[in-house]
């Protein structure tokens, strides 16, 4: 239960901070700008987060005051340019939802089946940079 809330907490702050950005780009060319708000406000918060550490802000104090102010510009944006009637929802709209619930799912699924050996696997996400930085040396230097 707890990598759920974990998941839905991060997703939605970075949301929230990646959003007021990807309002700015132009609705007739980015038909998926909401989609694109969780990379970008996690990049986003990587950058600010950072420069707030090493002012001495929290880390996540410093997320939730950024996804705050995110969410405070978003509301500002909306008020302004509001429709009077919401659309309904759509096709491609639900099945990117589903396609987000499936990959949770699937990324989650190790810690729930095989309990804690494989929990320690999911946490370490710098893994893959270790492996990847292998392959690279060892492709050049075969010795």
């Amino acid at each position: 239960m707890h990598d759920i809330v974990l998941v839905v907490v991060l997703l939605s702050a970075c949301t929230a901070i990646g959003l007021p950005l990807c309002l700015l780009l132009p609705k007739e060319r980015f038909g998926a700008r909401f989609a694109i708000a969780p990379p970008i406000g996690f990049g986003l918060y990587a950058m600010g987060g950072t420069v707030l550490y090493l002012w001495g802000v929290r880390p996540w104090i410093s997320m939730a005051a950024m996804a705050t102010t995110g969410l405070v510009i978003w509301t500002v944006f909306w008020l302004r340019t509001r429709p009077r009637r919401l659309p309904p929802p759509s096709k491609p709209g639900m099945a990117l939802g589903a396609g987000i619930a499936a990959v949770i799912t699937i990324c989650l699924l190790p810690g729930w089946t095989g309990g804690f050996q494989f929990r320690v696997f999911q946490a370490n996400v710098y893994d893959h940079m270790t492996y990847l930085a292998g392959t690279v040396t060892f492709r050049n230097l075969d010795y």
